[in-house]
């Protein structure tokens, strides 16, 4: 369960001491692209002969669909914002087309944005998937929403680099920041729209309302 502990211009904290089992928020992807599992290996050969985005999970491919101008907006805020704050730094922040491996599944998806703070691990030759993101961002959608925050999130959390874990909402002003802990749990900061985002491994902070900036929000139609 979760406990609160703190709330405080614009954000709302919880210590994430317990997390549901992840049948409780397994989502249903659709029918994969093909019945045969496959293997990691056999998944990029065909990825990277592929016109389209696919995600492997569990050794099924899902294929991506294409996302909405909401979506697109948010993330090409974020990528802005967090690549203006690592400018001078070792970070670099990473669009939507980079490949995670994710060691839980081993397998592959493609994070809205991800940040890498220390060398590259590049686990191809054709440096098209990384291994040690510090930083995940996914936009949420009806589609991927569960899996976004059950699965996918247990699967992040397989990889010992991620250290914040970032959930914004394309239908209101809404951002959760998961932030993994010494311990390994994790405290769940909600933002509202005066919230300011302060991740763990990038210097500064970004206004909720620049994460939104521009962005068609329902209400605002």
């Amino acid at each position: 369960m979760a406990r609160p502990v703190a709330r405080s211009g614009g954000s709302r904290v919880l210590r994430v001491t317990e997390w549901l089992s992840s049948s409780y928020h397994r989502e249903v992807l659709g029918s994969p692209s093909s019945s045969v599992r496959v293997t990691p290996a056999e998944f990029l050969a065909m990825e990277r002969t592929s016109p389209s985005k696919h995600q492997l999970w569990n050794g099924e491919i899902f294929s991506m669909a294409g996302a909405s101008l909401s979506h697109n907006l948010i993330v090409g805020n974020i990528t802005r914002l967090l690549g203006n704050l690592v400018l001078d730094g070792p970070c670099v922040v990473l669009p939507s087309d980079m490949k995670v491996f994710v060691p839980l599944t081993k397998g592959y998806v493609y994070p809205d944005v991800s940040v890498v703070c220390e060398e590259p691990e590049l686990l191809e030759e054709q440096a098209d998937v990384i291994g040690n993101p510090v930083v995940i961002v996914e936009v949420l959608s009806e589609s991927t929403e569960l899996f976004d925050r059950g699965d996918k999130f247990a699967g992040y959390r397989s990889l010992r680099s991620v250290m914040d874990y970032v959930l914004v909402d394309q239908s209101r002003t809404r951002v959760e920041h998961y932030a993994r802990q010494d311990d390994e749990t994790w405290v769940l900061r909600v933002l509202d729209a005066e919230g300011a985002l302060r991740l763990q491994t990038v210097p500064g902070s970004i206004s909720t309302a620049e994460i939104y900036r521009k962005v068609p929000l329902p209400a605002e139609r």
